[in-house]
């Protein structure tokens, strides 16, 4: 009986610390293409918290795709690069608190050393 007690207890306290965390936290995800729209397979996708500078590294798999779970909200940097391209920067990308976000980076072909920024304005 007491096992059985212990166990229920243990359950609960272990699905709600999932529960709490899940609703506190972000995931962004999103695709680097070329001009093309074609995914590239393998290009290195940063995210950088703006306010702690914790950056996340991830690659992206054979359709271009990426995925950062797990994110703390507040506002992020995020960069992507692949050889033979440039860099494309996208700044002030805002996840909030259980965000499912969607950022998607096109690379154009060039020097490496170049850089794109691309800054949105919010309405």
């Amino acid at each position: 009986m007491k096992f059985i007690k212990f166990f229920l207890i243990f359950a609960i306290l272990f699905f709600s610390a999932n529960i709490s965390k899940a609703q506190t936290t972000a995931t962004l995800s999103g695709r680097v293409t070329d001009e093309q729209n074609a995914g590239l397979s393998g290009a290195t996708v940063q995210l950088t918290n703006i306010a702690t500078n914790i950056s996340f590294n991830a690659t992206t798999n054979d359709d271009g795709r990426f995925v950062f779970t797990e994110l703390q909200p507040g506002k992020y940097r995020l960069q992507a690069r692949q050889n033979g391209f440039q860099t494309t920067v996208k700044e002030n990308v805002t996840l909030n608190v259980a965000a499912r976000a969607t950022e998607n980076l096109v690379l154009r072909i060039g020097e490496v050393s170049a850089t794109v920024t691309v800054e949105e304005d919010s309405a």
